[in-house]
C-alpha cells in the first residue's frame, strides 16, 4: 500500500484546523491509501486573551490533543524546524500540501519554504490540495518570489481553496491553479466523531472569532425578540445571562451545530459544518478584506443573502428567517465535491 503524507496546520489549537486535517486523512485513506500526517508543530501566532492563554495548555492538550491522538496517525518523528525537516524528511510516495493557510507567511514566518514542500527529493511527486495564502494579494518580496515559483514549478499540480488564489498563481508565478473545496466538504459523515445527532428545536449556537460588548448585548435583545435558546461555544468563561459551552470538545463544537436550528458565525468552518448538516444559519464578517473564502462558498451556492453586515442588520432584516432550501444547495455542492474527489483520485493515481 502506498504511503501518502500530508503537510498542513494539524497542531493548531483550532476546530478548524484538527478538521480540515482530519478529512483530508480520512478522504485518502478511503481511498485505499496508508497515510500519515507529518508532525510539523509551528509556534502559535494567535493572539488569546488573558483567560484562555491560562486555560492554553488545557485547551491545546483535553481538546485538541487528545483528538490528534485517537483519529490521526502522525510521523514518528517531530519536526520543529525547516532544517529538521530537510536533514531527516518523512519517507512516503506521495506528498499533499493542505489544506489551510499554509502559504500565509505571516503564520508560516521562518517555516514558510517548508509549505513550500522545500525538503522533498527531486524523485518525490507532490502536489497541493485546497492550499491557501490566507489573504487577497500577494506579500513575498521579490527573492521570496522567486523561491516560492521554483517550488511550486515542481509540484506535479496546484489546487488552492478560493479563485483569490488562482490569480496569485498565475500573475505571480505562472502557473495554473485547480479550484476545490475545502477537504471538510470531501466527507459528510462525522459520526466516527459526534455518534448519534438529535436536533433541539427553538436552538440557535454561535461561534464567533470576534466578540465583544456589542456582540453580546445584540445577543439578548435577538433573544428576547425571536425566543431562541441560544448558546456560545467559546473559549472563555460565561457572560452575563447568557448561556456558554466553554472549550467545547472537537465532538462537542460539531454536535452542538448539528443539534441546533440556526447558527450564527463569522467562522469559515462553521459554516461549512451548517451546510453539511443542513442548517438555517446567518453569516456575520468578521473581516471584510478576508472575507473571500466565505463570500465565494456562499456565493457558489448561491446563499449570499445569508450574509449580514451588522448586528442591527440581522434584528432589522428577517431574510434569515427564510428556510434553505438545501435540494438546490445540495445539487451544487455535490458537483464541486465530486469534482474535487475527482482532482485527488487522480493526483494519487498518477504514482
Amino acid at each position: 500500500m502506498k504511503k501518502v503524507g500530508i503537510l498542513t496546520f494539524h497542531d493548531e489549537p483550532n476546530y478548524g484546523a484538527f478538521l480540515q486535517t482530519y478529512a483530508l486523512y480520512e478522504a485518502v485513506k478511503n481511498l485505499g491509501y496508508d497515510v500519515e500526517i507529518i508532525d510539523l508543530r509551528i509556534k502559535e501566532t494567535y493572539k488569546f486573551n488573558f483567560i484562555v492563554k491560562l486555560l492554553s495548555p488545557i485547551i491545546r492538550y483535553f481538546i485538541f490533543e487528545t483528538a490528534r491522538k485517537k483519529y490521526l496517525k502522525r510521523t514518528v518523528q517531530t519536526y520543529h524546524s525547516s532544517e529538521e525537516l530537510i536533514n531527516n524528511p518523512p519517507e512516503c510516495d506521495v506528498y499533499i500540501l493542505g489544506s489551510d493557510q499554509v502559504w500565509n507567511k505571516d503564520i508560516t514566518s521562518e517555516l514558510k519554504y517548508s509549505y513550500f514542500l522545500d525538503f522533498i527529493k527531486e524523485s518525490k511527486m507532490h502536489f497541493s490540495y485546497a492550499s491557501s495564502f490566507g489573504m487577497n494579494d500577494w506579500n513575498f518580496d521579490n527573492e521570496e518570489t522567486a523561491i516560492v515559483k521554483r517550488l511550486l514549478s515542481k509540484f506535479s499540480s496546484i489546487s488552492v481553496r478560493e479563485t483569490t488564489a488562482i490569480d496569485l498563481c498565475k500573475d505571480n508565478c505562472d502557473l495554473d491553479a485547480t479550484l476545490v473545496v475545502d477537504p471538510a466538504l470531501l466527507i459528510s459523515d462525522y459520526s466516527k466523531i459526534t455518534g448519534s445527532i438529535t436536533q433541539k428545536s427553538k436552538s440557535m449556537v454561535c461561534f464567533k472569532f470576534t466578540k465583544g460588548d456589542s456582540f453580546y448585548d445584540f445577543l439578548r435583545e435577538f433573544q428576547a425578540k425571536n425566543i431562541y435558546n441560544i448558546s456560545i461555544l467559546a473559549k472563555t468563561l460565561p457572560v452575563g445571562n447568557l448561556k456558554n459551552i466553554p472549550v467545547p470538545t472537537i465532538k462537542k463544537w460539531i454536535k452542538s451545530i448539528a443539534q441546533a436550528e440556526i447558527v450564527l458565525t463569522d467562522s469559515y468552518h462553521a459554516l461549512i459544518f451548517s451546510i453539511i448538516y443542513k442548517k438555517q444559519f446567518v453569516v456575520l464578517p468578521a473581516n471584510i478584506k478576508n472575507f473571500n473564502r466565505l463570500s465565494e462558498l456562499l456565493s457558489d451556492l448561491d446563499l449570499s443573502d445569508r450574509i449580514f453586515y451588522s448586528y442591527g442588520e440581522v434584528l432589522k432584516d428577517d431574510r434569515w428567517k427564510s428556510q434553505i432550501d438545501y435540494d438546490k444547495v445540495n445539487k451544487l455542492l455535490a458537483k464541486k465535491v465530486d469534482g474535487s474527489l475527482s482532482f485527488l483520485k487522480k493526483e494519487l493515481s498518477k504514482y
